[in-house]
């Protein structure tokens, strides 16, 4: 069984996943003076990854799509998390080999590997941040928590393998009408 985590070392090479430069590669043969290899663009918020041989697999949250609209290119969010496998076979040019879209939020620390099988935890709030604020998420009407496996034998052919609701329910929200002030209490807290 192998636990994912945000940064992995593999012989001399530091593989790291960040929020606002994607997925870097570095080289640690000297640890004093680290020296950047590559850098991939990948958009989202990073919760882990696992490295196998010459593929890595990222797991994302919030997961942003580059489109283009009047000529201009704009991010936009899906409130979608997702699996992302990347060829490292050329350091100096790692490539995004299957990109597969997760619902809800995935859970950090709590994804596995166990052979060519990815087990994730993912979320779905009945509120969802949006920049400044928490908004009502009118599709969702509990709170749902769901594990997911993949089968990643083929980086470029991720699949589904099954998905089981494991939560669904359970959080409230109320206001003190003497003071105005809210307690609340949700799965993804």
């Amino acid at each position: 069984v192998e636990e994912a985590d945000i940064y992995k070392v593999d012989k001399n090479r530091l593989f790291y996943l960040n929020t606002y430069r994607g997925f870097l590669i570095y080289d640690l043969k000297n640890p004093k003076t680290p020296k950047l290899i590559s850098r991939l663009p990948v958009y989202g918020y990073p919760i882990e990854m696992f490295v196998d041989k010459n593929t890595v697999y990222a797991l994302i949250k919030d997961a942003l799509y580059l489109t283009q609209v009047n000529g201009k290119l704009q991010f936009k969010r899906r409130n979608v998390s997702q699996l992302v496998s990347i060829d490292i076979t050329d350091l100096a040019k790692p490539k995004i080999l299957k990109t597969v879209d997760i619902t809800g939020q995935l859970r950090e620390g709590v994804s596995r590997k166990i052979d060519d099988t990815i087990y994730v935890v993912s979320y779905i709030s009945k509120y969802y941040y949006s920049g400044w604020y928490y908004s009502y998420n009118k599709d969702t009407q509990k709170e749902q928590a769901w594990v997911y496996s993949f089968n990643v034998a083929d980086p470029k052919n991720l699949k589904l393998m099954d998905k089981l609701k494991i939560f669904e329910g359970g959080g409230y929200a109320s206001k003190n009408s003497t003071n105005g002030t809210y307690a609340s209490r949700y799965f993804s807290s």
